[in-house]
């Protein structure tokens, strides 16, 4: 497998110094060489200076806090994980959900919250599609009140439609993951982009201004 990338690698930068254009390669399947291919050349139009974007962040004058992760698990489990990346010093804790009932996992939250406040500890939920697209608002309405930064991927991929609906109507930013994953083709993740319009995080305009 890294033979045939290495080799296709090698036909991708051939066929570049060849005169081909990089938007006439198909390199749907090979998302690596895309990703190496679309960062050399985003370098390339900001000056080649090996920063792809100008921000305080690249300049080095700000940090971005990474979150702890906290996989499922039961109720103690969970909680004795959250109490652990907290007592090492993370301030962002981000959890998967879908695993439990969901008023079992309301209620860890809930008892989250009573110990560690919003303006000490921050909360990200990632849903791996658990909710259905007939229960996601409901359930991210009880969860609004616990200040959630943002809930990732609600519902199963593949439904624009309905993640449209929640990204529009929910209390609670949405984020996706899934949805963008499975897409390997850029015109298509740009109309899904387009028509689902998940909320522009906070954090990207901090880091751009």
């Amino acid at each position: 497998m890294m033979l045939r990338i290495s080799r296709r690698a090698a036909q991708v930068c051939a066929a570049i110094n060849a005169g081909v254009a990089p938007a006439a390669l198909s390199l749907a399947e090979l998302p690596s060489v895309a990703f190496g291919l679309d960062t050399a050349l985003r370098d390339l139009q900001g000056g080649a200076i090996q920063r792809l974007w100008d921000t305080p962040f690249s300049r080095g004058e700000r940090g971005i806090q990474t979150h702890g992760l906290i996989w499922m698990g039961t109720a103690a489990e969970v909680l004795r994980q959250i109490e652990d990346k907290i007592a090492a010093g993370f301030a962002v804790i981000k959890l998967k959900v879908g695993a439990l009932p969901f008023e079992d996992e309301l209620a860890l939250l809930e008892q989250v919250r009573a110990t560690h406040p919003a303006h000490q500890v921050t909360l990200r939920l990632d849903a791996n599609g658990a909710f259905t697209p007939r229960d996601a608002l409901h359930k991210l309405e009880r969860l609004a009140s616990l200040q959630i930064e943002f809930v990732e991927q609600p519902i199963p991929p593949g439904q624009w439609r309905e993640m449209a609906e929640i990204c529009r109507n929910s209390p609670i930013p949405i984020g996706l993951d899934e949805d963008l994953i499975s897409i390997q083709d850029g015109d298509q993740g740009r109309r899904m982009l387009a028509y689902i319009r998940p909320p522009t995080p906070d954090l990207e305009a901090a880091l751009v201004g």
